[in-house]
């Protein structure tokens, strides 16, 4: 199942799959699904226990997925030139699939301050625990949601997804431009994008939650 770690939580959250046990029927139904997560078509379908194993040995081993893509990319890159194109960088909501709760919100270095400090130590201060988030529409009325905001760094030309960064969403775009730049020149100009914060890290309830899917 080494090959489909890469493939499954951004999959399990692009098809807003809630439940392990809903994660395995739409494995078993749908062959195009399968065959994205690298499933052969003659392979059996990891019981809801392995794949819950697998999602929880992801989400506290970051840098197994910043490995993983960074073999991919320098992959890709002798194909196409993915590292030395144009870069675009955007942020978007993500829903928490847990129960909504009060949260405290963390008070983030200021931009002034950010400028006098290193890049890694302004990565490692940002939050990522899910809280709520509130954002203006082209309308002029607020959004809201619980969960987490996800900014993108992605080659303009080809599309390629290369470098990421999760905060809560309570996080301002502006704590986070200072640390996200930098961190994309600096992996730009050594020809490795990495992930950054990829998969939050679960807390308990979320844990109990997912444990709690795998018996549905």
């Amino acid at each position: 199942m080494y090959r489909t770690e890469k493939f499954l939580p951004i999959l399990v959250y692009l098809e807003q799959i809630l439940t392990m046990n809903a994660l395995t029927k739409h494995v078993e139904g749908d062959m195009a699904f399968k065959l994205r997560l690298v499933f052969l078509h003659s392979e059996a379908v990891p019981s809801k226990s392995t794949f819950s194993r697998v999602l929880t040995v992801l989400s506290e081993n970051i840098t197994l997925l910043e490995g993983l893509n960074q073999d991919l990319l320098q992959t890709i890159n002798q194909e196409v030139p993915v590292l030395t194109e144009p870069v675009s960088i955007d942020a978007t909501a993500v829903d928490t699939h847990t129960s909504h709760r009060k949260t405290e919100d963390k008070k983030i270095t200021s931009t002034v301050l950010q400028r006098m400090l290193p890049t890694e130590a302004l990565l490692n201060e940002l939050p990522y625990h899910p809280a709520w988030g509130i954002k203006a529409n082209s309308e002029g009325r607020h959004n809201y949601w619980f969960g987490y905001k996800v900014y993108l760094a992605v080659s303009s030309h080809n599309q390629y997804i290369l470098s990421t960064l999760t905060t809560s969403s309570f996080v301002s775009d502006m704590s986070v431009t200072i640390p996200f730049m930098r961190s994309v020149s600096s992996i730009e100009s050594s020809g490795v994008y990495a992930f950054r914060n990829t998969l939050p890290r679960m807390s308990s309830s979320e844990r109990r939650t997912l444990s709690k899917s795998t018996k549905d």
